[in-house]
């Protein structure tokens, strides 16, 4: 399901009534949507997730998909994950979702085989006025390998791990999807 604007209380609209099942995913269209690029709704044994999960409640995977930290490239210190925006997906789907418990919304990484390893828990914001950092964390969230997905040349690393290589040009290098040159 496509929708309009970057914030998921959109998803209250209407337009989305009877969107809401096992394997429904919602994507903006917004291109600057904040924090996540996607969601999607899956059932808690499916997602396999924390004990206390019973096989008939549905979890939403928030889904961020990124490179960060690849092979050759500078990690990111974090992933700007706002918990007020996995709160607003999370009291959305509770709402339109008998089945959807409050607090089940996880952040979800998706990320290619050259990030799995390094990739570390991603602390959330609060998106206030001056961006402070919650004490209140997720328990957990979700790393998911996407194998085989990018490709990065021999040559292309090497150049990279030359230390006269900036940061700032690290970040600008692209990955080959696999299958294409």
């Amino acid at each position: 399901m496509r929708y309009k604007g970057n914030d998921p209380i959109r998803l209250s609209d209407s337009e989305f009534d009877g969107a809401f099942a096992v394997g429904s995913y919602f994507w903006p269209y917004s291109s600057n949507h904040p924090t996540y690029d996607a969601a999607m709704l899956v059932s808690g044994v499916a997602a396999g997730v924390a004990a206390g999960v019973s096989s008939n409640q549905v979890v939403s995977l928030l889904l961020q998909m990124t490179v960060s930290g690849a092979s050759g490239l500078p990690r990111r210190p974090d992933h700007a994950i706002k918990q007020s925006v996995r709160k607003r997906f999370d009291k959305t789907f509770s709402e339109r979702l008998n089945e959807h418990e409050t607090d089940s919304a996880i952040t979800t990484f998706v990320v290619p085989t050259e990030c799995f390893e390094p990739f570390a828990f991603q602390r959330e914001t609060l998106k206030d006025d001056d961006d402070t950092e919650t004490q209140n964390q997720p328990d957990y969230q979700l790393v998911v390998e996407m194998p085989d997905l990018f490709f990065i040349s021999k040559e292309a690393k090497e150049y990279l791990a030359l230390p006269e290589v900036t940061a700032s040009h690290k970040r600008k290098h692209r990955y080959i999807p696999r299958g294409h040159t």
